[in-house]
């Protein structure tokens, strides 16, 4: 799923129910992503254009463009864990979507910071 450029809001669960949904790549112009709006597959992988001016990637998970808000967590086949990057402040009720039971009895680490949860 390709976001173009001219589009500025991804709206509260936009893509929650697309299991199939593979990809979604985010344009230059988008400025706010709803609740769960890029939710919906349990290893969605996100790209953001490098011109957007509010989201980038980090270790590529989709962050607000200062580093420190997570908006969503890219879980890869194979973790066993999760893993924060270490700038993460802020992390939003639904930046980590996916079924516990692919990754079993895994560990949520967060580094030594004061995590503030959004909701």
């Amino acid at each position: 799923m390709v976001i173009p450029d001219s589009v500025v809001s991804i709206g509260e669960f936009a893509f929650y129910s697309c299991s199939q949904l593979d990809v979604i790549s985010i344009g230059k112009s988008v400025s706010n992503i709803g609740d769960y709006g890029v939710g919906g597959n349990t290893f969605l992988k996100i790209d953001v254009n490098s011109q957007n001016e509010h989201y980038k990637l980090i270790d590529g998970h989709l962050c607000s463009i200062d580093g420190k808000e997570l908006i969503y967590y890219s879980l890869k086949e194979g973790d066993t864990s999760i893993v924060v990057p270490n700038c993460i402040t802020k992390v939003d009720v639904d930046s980590f979507y996916f079924d516990a039971r692919v990754i079993g009895e895994s560990n949520i680490v967060f580094n030594e910071i004061n995590i503030e949860s959004s909701t």
